[in-house]
C-alpha cells in the first residue's frame, strides 16, 4: 500500500499540474495554448476567404464641422524697469586720464594722443602734472601745439562756481 501512495501521489501530482497547464489555468511555456485574443489583435487569428470578408463595410462621411479655436491672446510682456543711462563727467574722467598719462613717456604721449581733438587734449592736459605737458607741448606740430595751447588758455579762464 506503501508503495502505491508513493507511486500514486506523483503520478497526479504531474498530471494535475499538466492539466492545469493545458488549459491554461498554469502558464508552462510548449504547454499552455496561446491565447486567441493575442492572435486576432495581430492578424494571425483572421481567414480572409471567410464568409463574412466579402461583407461590405458603410463608412458613415459625415463630418460636422469644427468651429475654429480664437487664436490665444499674447501676454504683454512685463516692462522691464528702464536703466538710467550713467551721467558723465568730463572733469572727472580727463582727471583719471591725467593720473595715467602722467606716468607715460613723451614720446608715448605723443602716439596716444595724436587721435584726440584738440578740445578734449586741452581737458586732459589741464589736469596734468606741468612738465608733462609742457614737453609734449613741445613736440608737437607748431599749429596744433598753438592750438591745444589756446584750448588749455580759455579752460583755465573758467572761473569756478562757488556753491
Amino acid at each position: 500500500m506503501k508503495k502505491v501512495v508513493v507511486i500514486l501521489v506523483p503520478v497526479l501530482l504531474i498530471g494535475g499540474v499538466v492539466g492545469a497547464a493545458f488549459t491554461g489555468a498554469i502558464k508552462i511555456p510548449g504547454i499552455t495554448p496561446k491565447a486567441k485574443l493575442a492572435a486576432n489583435l495581430y492578424g494571425e487569428g483572421t481567414d480572409l476567404y471567410a464568409p463574412d470578408a466579402d461583407a461590405e463595410v458603410k463608412i458613415d462621411a459625415t463630418v460636422e464641422p469644427i468651429e475654429p479655436t480664437p487664436p490665444p491672446v499674447a501676454k504683454k510682456p512685463e516692462e522691464e524697469p528702464e536703466v538710467p543711462e550713467p551721467v558723465l563727467d568730463p572733469e572727472l574722467g580727463a582727471k583719471k586720464l591725467a593720473k595715467v598719462w602722467n606716468a607715460l613717456s613723451t614720446e608715448d604721449l605723443m602716439a596716444v594722443s595724436s587721435t584726440f581733438k584738440d578740445d578734449e587734449l586741452a581737458l586732459v592736459l589741464s589736469k596734468m602734472e606741468v612738465e608733462k605737458v609742457a614737453a609734449l607741448v613741445g613736440e608737437m606740430e607748431p599749429k596744433r601745439g598753438a592750438s591745444v595751447s589756446r584750448q588749455l588758455a580759455r579752460i583755465a579762464s573758467v572761473v569756478p562756481e562757488e556753491s
